[in-house]
């Protein structure tokens, strides 16, 4: 009879209650996840996007550039590492701008190059999900068979971002495409990291010259920049949180990608959802993506919080 009255309690969204001698309180919450990823190999000759899973951290970094899988990983590496560290009273603008910081050796040893990093991270009992990225890997959220949220890809059409840019005498193309002065060079974001020609002065050749980088200079005279867009948002039961690289985003929007997740998890709703399901889920929309035309990498990773 008890059982049956917490189950009464659950279906009915109340998560605790006492009275008396008879306190009832739900199970604390669990976060599944499934995740796959495509080279895409018919557009893209290597896999340059990467994944963290490691609870509480989740993200998905997409590297560009002949060596862009190698700032992505070394992204993710330190990202994470800098969010582990409990005790360092670090603010989440400046993880992204260490983050960036470390990945000066590479510039200087490869090349061009640089990576999207897009990531989210949970409370102690998964009730508030907070988020942060540059560039344009997305996440949304999916609550009630529709798309509560997602953030906005950091692109010349985004907010004064265009403005920014010409004050800080770049330039955008008409294909999106921004450009520092006299480059030649151009990334279809506005903000990122790595890609020190677009924030540090830099001759005609290949090699990046990083002598007058200025940190100071980045909200006013770098084209791209560091800086991250982040918030929180309280998080229910059953919410479905899919972060994901570009390739899925530039063949569907977050409508399509909620209609789909709508239809998955209805064909599969006599079975309790678990990892394998998510991973079943996020194979078949990594495929549809290709399928309705993706030609980049595609990389997705779904959440679940039961």
């Amino acid at each position: 009879m008890k059982r049956l009255f917490i189950k009464l309690l659950f279906l009915m969204g109340i998560t605790s209650l006492s009275a008396g001698n008879f306190p009832i309180s739900l199970p604390p919450r669990k976060v599944h996840v499934g995740y796959a990823a495509d080279q895409n190999a018919k557009h893209r000759s290597m896999m340059q996007d990467v994944m963290l899973c490691s609870f509480p951290f989740y993200g998905v970094f997409d590297g560009h550039g002949k060596y862009g899988y190698l700032y992505a990983d070394s992204a993710k590496k330190q990202i994470h590492n800098l969010l582990s560290k409990k005790t360092q009273n670090l603010s989440i603008e400046d993880i992204f701008f260490k983050t960036d910081d470390s990945l000066f050796s590479y510039a200087e040893q490869l090349g061009r190059g640089g990576t999207t990093a897009t990531i989210a991270w949970f409370n102690e009992k998964c009730t508030q999900l907070t988020y942060a990225y540059t560039g344009d890997s997305r996440m949304m959220i999916f609550r009630n068979n529709f798309t509560y949220f997602e953030t906005e890809d950091h692109k010349p059409t985004w907010g004064q971002e265009k403005a920014r840019i010409e004050n800080a005498l770049g330039r955008v193309s008409k294909g999106g495409y921004i450009y520092a002065y006299g480059g030649r060079h151009g990334v279809n974001m506005t903000r990122c990291l790595g890609d020190f020609d677009l924030k540090c002065f830099n001759d005609s050749s290949s090699t990046i010259t990083l002598s007058s980088c200025n940190k100071d200079d980045y909200k006013t005279k770098f084209v791209a920049i560091a800086q991250p867009s982040y918030g929180s948002i309280n998080i229910k039961r059953k919410d479905v949180v899919v972060i994901a690289s570009d390739g899925l985003w530039d063949a569907m929007s977050a409508s399509q990608v909620s209609l789909f997740l709508q239809r998955q998890f209805l064909v599969r709703s006599d079975y309790p959802v678990d990892s394998a399901m998510l991973q079943n889920i996020a194979y078949f929309l990594v495929q549809k993506a290709i399928r309705d035309g993706s030609k980049d990498n595609v990389s997705v990773m779904i959440l679940y919080i039961e």
